[in-house]
This record gives structure tokens, C-alpha cells and sequence, in this order.
């Protein structure tokens, strides 16, 4: 094996890793400016800074222990460079062709209905499916948060009864794009608020970051699903939006066992989240998925796993 080859597979191993731990670090970086916001007892809040402090120390320390153990490689690559370059090119060939074996997997492809739709029609058909494949009561909210036409929704609400309720903010009144999403217990839902507001449990906020970050992984997929396609620029970006909510409101579904599906690598129930200092269930579900493995787990056909942050497999 060339230094070459070493350095590209060291890379591999040891970013995923680094980035993990970075992830962990603006986590807290958000839980803290939470915590400011509410404010408290002095105390009690100055606890939970140091908690949320030691545990982004934690990770910044994980991370600088992944580049260490790099430098050797990256200093040996750069003394001896590797005479064999074509097994390197290769090598990273290879790679290229399975990261575009697995977008071709991983990309969804449009719904055949929703040709020639509107915006509104499109919403109201995505709220349709996922209603009647979940089995869960998705609704279009307006401002005030009562059931209204999809032209002038601003919000979709999936209900899990005696567990959750998420709520997905749009971007614009109709518009199938998903802009936030947020989880919250049924009594937060109903006392009004709304998806830019953030729940007071921090199980809730946890599985909220969890679904922000898949929500971001949606929509940066479904860009595949039009890139290079001859499509108007307008149709593109709906049917792109579209694709997104679709698959995000399938994943939500998934949290439907939040409380009593126990983590699928430890096995336990509950586990000191580093983040809050609080005891919670598995709060992440894996996301990175085919829409035909988000179908086969919102239809109840295929378990979906769940994992503790720090037993998190998936690197997600």
C-alpha cells in the first residue's frame, strides 16, 4: 500500500469522526445560547453552563485526538510522496464511483402525480400520502394554528397520539418547502405554540436538533433529484422542496416509539445525554435512508433503529 493510500484512507476514517465531534460542538453551542435565553435561578443555570461547557471541552478534545493520530500519516505522505500514482487514482476513482452509485440509490425520484400541479395541490397530495401511510393525522395549520386550505397554510402538524406532535414551518403560505421543524409534547402544541418556537422538554429539543439536521439532509438530496433535469427553474425548485417535506414527514413518523424503543447498540432505555445532563431514551433515529426504507418504516413493514447520541452508529 502507497503513503498516498494510506493518507486518502486515514482521511476517511478519521473525518466522519472529527466531524461527529464538531457536530457535538455547535449542539451545545445552541443549548447554551438556550439556556442564557431562559435564564433561572442563578445556581441551578450555572450548572447547566458547566455542563454544557464540559461536554463541547469533551468533544473539542475527541476531535483534536482524531488529528493528532493523522499527523503521522499526513507527514509521512508528505515526505515520501508515493511513486505509484496510478494505484491512487485508483483508489479515489473507486470512491467517486460509490459516492455516485449511492446518490443514485439514495436520491428519491418525483412523484408521477405531482406533474402539473400547483404548489398548493402538491402540499395538500404530500399531506395526503403521508396521513394515509403513516396512519398518523397530518394537518395544515394557518397563523392562528386552526385547520386551514393548503393555499394558506404556513405549517404542517403530524400528531402521534400520547407521544409527540411535530410541526413544520413553510416557507410560504402553500409553498411545499419545509423551512423548521420542531417536536413537542400534545400540551405545548395545543397552548399555541408554534414551529418557531422551541419546546420546554429537552428530550423534545434534542430530537428537534435530530430532525433539523435530517431536514437539511432531505433537502440537500432532493437537489440531486433535478440537477441536470430540463426543468423550469421554479418547477425544479418545487418538486425539489416537495421531495424534501415528503421524505422529512415520513422520518418524523418514526419517533412514533420515542419513549419505549430502547437504543439498538447498548440496549438501554435511558442514558445520560451529555448536552442537557439529563436522562433521556434513544433520541436519534437514522436518516440517511432511501424513501423506500422511510416508507417500509412509516407503514410499520421494516423496524427503524434508534441509538443514544453517544452510541450513534450512523454517524448522524
Amino acid at each position: 500500500m502507497t503513503n498516498n493510500i494510506l493518507y486518502d484512507e486515514s482521511l476517511l476514517q478519521v473525518i466522519p469522526q472529527a466531524q461527529k465531534q464538531v457536530a457535538i460542538v455547535r449542539a451545545c453551542g445552541r443549548q447554551l445560547i438556550e439556556e442564557l435565553a431562559i435564564g433561572g435561578e442563578s445556581s441551578v443555570l450555572a450548572q447547566k453552563i458547566a455542563a454544557v461547557t464540559s461536554a463541547a471541552e469533551a468533544a473539542i478534545a475527541a476531535a483534536d485526538g482524531h488529528m493528532l493520530a493523522l499527523r503521522p500519516v499526513l507527514q509521512t505522505a508528505a515526505e515520501h510522496p508515493a511513486p505509484d500514482e496510478a494505484a491512487r487514482a485508483a483508489l479515489l476513482a473507486k470512491q467517486k464511483e460509490a459516492l455516485r452509485a449511492g446518490a443514485a440509490t439514495s436520491a428519491p425520484e418525483p412523484y408521477a402525480e405531482y406533474a402539473g400541479k400547483s404548489d398548493s395541490e402538491l402540499l395538500e397530495d404530500i399531506v395526503g400520502r403521508v396521513a394515509t401511510t403513516t396512519g398518523f393525522p397530518v394537518e395544515l395549520c394557518g397563523s392562528s394554528d386552526s385547520e386551514v386550505t393548503s393555499a394558506a397554510a404556513v405549517e404542517v402538524r403530524m400528531r402521534v397520539e400520547g407521544v409527540l406532535c411535530a410541526k413544520v414551518a413553510l416557507a410560504a403560505a402553500g409553498r411545499p418547502e419545509a423551512a423548521r421543524v420542531v417536536l413537542m409534547s400534545a400540551e405545548e402544541a395545543a397552548s399555541g405554540k408554534d414551529a418557531w418556537d422551541t419546546s420546554g422538554h429537552q428530550v423534545f429539543r434534542r430530537a428537534s436538533d435530530v430532525a433539523m439536521q435530517a431536514l437539511c439532509h432531505f433537502a440537500d438530496r432532493a437537489q440531486q433529484l433535478v440537477f441536470g433535469r430540463e426543468l423550469e427553474p421554479a418547477r425544479a425548485a418545487s418538486l425539489a422542496s416537495s421531495s424534501a417535506l415528503g421524505d422529512l414527514l415520513l422520518y418524523l413518523s418514526t419517533y412514533r416509539d420515542l419513549f419505549t424503543r430502547p437504543c439498538s447498540s447498548t440496549g438501554k432505555l435511558l442514558a445520560l445525554d451529555p448536552v442537557s445532563n439529563q436522562l433521556l431514551p434513544p433520541i436519534v433515529r437514522p436518516f440517511k435512508r432511501t424513501r423506500q426504507a422511510l416508507l417500509a418504516i412509516a407503514q410499520g413493514t421494516e423496524t427503524c433503529q434508534a441509538f443514544h447520541f453517544h452510541a450513534n452508529m450512523f454517524e448522524e
